[in-house]
């Protein structure tokens, strides 16, 4: 169903920006970014690891964005994935929960047991999430905000939209 159309229907949006729209660098990468953490961001499923599906391209797409909604975006979102990952694998129970073992006390357990459950896996990914959302939509945005301007413009990805002096 829906995990085997989704990355088909993501790919063919690449190809169309590119062959037809004529993306510029900024827009593929915007749109790269994008595609790849839609997957596990609002796909089948979602685990820490799939962050390296798309973690390269984040310092990529603050090099070639003037966006400071994009930038703020991708700041937030990184903060928020590198604290949730630590908080995963400190006290997760499925996740080896090393702070427990480093500081094996009856509160740390509780605490772990309760984190470890499916409410408080929740309670803990949630502003991931959220941030995961405003990401793709910053990216998604600027991306074809782009494209639909520099089309509106008469421009292709290989002409400048402005002018270039001879001094």
């Amino acid at each position: 169903g829906f995990a085997k159309v989704l990355p088909l229907l993501l790919a063919a949006g690449m190809v169309f920006a590119y062959r037809r729209l004529r993306a510029n660098a900024e827009e593929l990468v915007l749109f790269a970014l994008g595609l790849l953490a839609a997957i596990p961001g609002v796909g089948p499923g979602y685990a820490p690891q799939y962050f390296y599906w798309f973690l390269a391209l984040i310092p990529l797409a603050l090099a070639v964005t003037d966006s400071q909604v994009v930038r703020r975006s991708l700041v937030w979102f990184s903060a928020l994935a590198i604290a949730t990952d630590i908080i995963e694998y400190a006290m997760f129970s499925s996740h080896g929960r090393f702070l427990v073992r480093m500081f094996p006390e009856p509160g740390m357990f509780t605490l772990s047991y309760h984190l470890s459950t499916r409410a408080g896996q929740t309670l803990v990914r949630t502003p991931l999430f959220i941030s995961w959302m405003i990401m793709l939509h910053a990216v998604f945005g600027r991306g074809f905000r782009s494209l639909l301007e520099r089309r509106a413009a008469g421009h292709s990805a290989a002409e400048p939209a402005l002018p270039v002096s001879a001094s």
